[in-house]
């Protein structure tokens, strides 16, 4: 086989691949995008595995009771501030797949007072419905003017994973809830990266021996199919050098003819 010089190294690579996979180009190219985007799956998988893992193994390991404590007074609830985000998402039934359904997300941000102090909660985000936000009615947890409980940290620094919103880490909202909504993240990380490893192993396993089965397979016909064609080709050229040759034999014995007359062979 011949392939084209100046085509570069990668032209040589994939050359050197093709005759040793044995496969026709066009299904080369096929293995190669399921070979390259199998690759990405489980690396993908791979870093959000070790990431859902690593966040759940820290998460186990803290205690709100330890790392908190409850403030014997309660924090006044000053100002709640609200804005909606209409969004669009895949719903339910198989219509919500290709046409994707309105939903209203209520965004509340909270202004509390402790010791004199004007602090503010992280952003507290509330889905409404499968409907725009046009309609029905916000329900914030809570509404200025209320009093309630709220906790200061024991231990500084203060982990992350609690997401202080300001200075002091003051919280209204309880911290064992906190770790809950975290573990929640990172199982669901887990999840997602084990769906995505799990496509590429299947993709690296199953597909693409399947796939080099198949080219190999192909190519054989291929080359068999070429063959066939080949030889019906021949066998057709040499039928018809036989069949020019016996024609041109037999023009040749009757373009003889003898003259009785003069007893002489004339050529016509």
């Amino acid at each position: 086989q011949v392939f084209e010089v100046g085509g570069g190294a990668g032209t040589t690579l994939q050359a050197c691949a093709m005759a040793k996979l044995g496969m026709p180009r066009g299904f080369f190219v096929v293995f190669a995008l399921v070979l390259i985007g199998s690759l990405v799956l489980l690396i993908s998988g791979a870093i959000v595995l070790g990431t859902g893992t690593t966040e759940k193994s820290l998460i186990e390991d803290l205690d709100p009771n330890v790392d908190f404590r409850l403030l014997p007074d309660a924090c006044h609830i000053v100002e709640v501030a609200h804005a909606t985000r209409d969004e669009k998402e895949v719903g339910e039934s198989l219509d919500d797949y290709v046409n994707l359904v309105p939903v209203c997300y209520d965004d509340f941000w909270i202004t509390f007072q402790t010791d004199g102090k004007y602090l503010s909660s992280r952003v507290t985000t509330t889905r409404r419905g499968s409907h725009s936000c046009a309609e029905g009615s916000p329900e914030p947890r809570f509404r200025a003017g209320q009093m309630v409980p709220c906790w200061e940290p024991l231990l500084w620094p203060v982990d992350p994973i609690y997401r202080c919103a300001n200075s002091m880490c003051i919280k209204i909202f309880p911290p064992s809830e906190e770790l809950q909504e975290a573990a929640r993240n990172a199982d669901d990380a887990n999840t997602t990266g084990w769906v995505v490893f799990g496509s590429g192993l299947f993709c690296m396993l199953c597909v693409v021996p399947c796939l080099v089965i198949g080219g190999r397979l192909l190519r054989k016909v291929t080359d068999a199919h070429e063959e066939f064609v080949s030889k019906s080709i021949s066998a057709s050229e040499a039928a018809n050098n036989s069949s020019l040759q016996e024609e041109t034999s037999l023009a040749q014995t009757v373009g003889k003819t003898v003259s009785v007359e003069t007893g002489e062979e004339q050529v016509v």
